[in-house]
């Protein structure tokens, strides 16, 4: 099952992110940019897997239908061969055509509803790829968003070291150049 797979790689994401070290007085974490860009391109991977598993379902859901009105249209013709059979007497023929009359409608009727469940168990499985696809992605945009936060972060950091640095060294005590003099 690639939805399996898909959260396999979703909870190592989710352990990589609660293994990191913590960036001091943030909320942020670092992690291995290589091996959290290895996961999601095993995503990406896997994702097209789970698609072809929904065409799939949609060509099996097709397969059915086109099975239930052959069927349909077999029990049809076996009414027609039956009722042509016993044209000699008329209540024979009077039986016969309301015995394919009811083969026809009961052919419809199983045809209609296998083609009805064919499309609401294919509705189902494609709302349920949509939901994890949906998911997985929500997923990675947020911990991208907390990946770009936490770097942001750690360069306003350093850049406000820096900034202190050139602070402390601008303002030496003036005693202090003339002893280097």
């Amino acid at each position: 099952m690639e939805f399996e797979n898909i959260r396999e790689s979703l909870e190592i994401l989710e352990d990589i992110l609660d293994e990191s070290s913590p960036v001091p007085f943030t909320t942020k974490v670092m992690v291995d940019k290589k091996r959290l860009c290895d996961i999601v391109v095993d995503i990406r991977l896997k994702m097209p897997n789970s698609i072809k598993q929904a065409e799939w379902v949609v060509q099996e859901r097709s397969k059915i239908r086109n099975d239930a009105i052959k069927e349909a249209q077999d029990i049809a013709k076996e009414a027609e061969i039956y009722a042509n059979r016993l044209v000699s007497e008329n209540e024979i023929i009077k039986r016969s055509n309301v015995q394919a009359k009811k083969i026809l409608d009961t052919a419809k009727i199983a045809s209609e509803e296998i083609k009805q469940g064919a499309y609401e168990y294919a509705d189902n499985i494609l709302y349920n790829l949509e939901r994890s696809l949906r998911g997985a992605m929500d997923v990675f945009h947020q911990q991208c968003m907390d990946i770009e936060d936490t770097y942001t972060n750690a360069l306003q950091i350093v850049a406000d070291n820096r900034t202190e640095l050139r602070g402390a060294t601008s303002q030496q005590d003036p005693d202090d150049s003339e002893e280097t003099e």
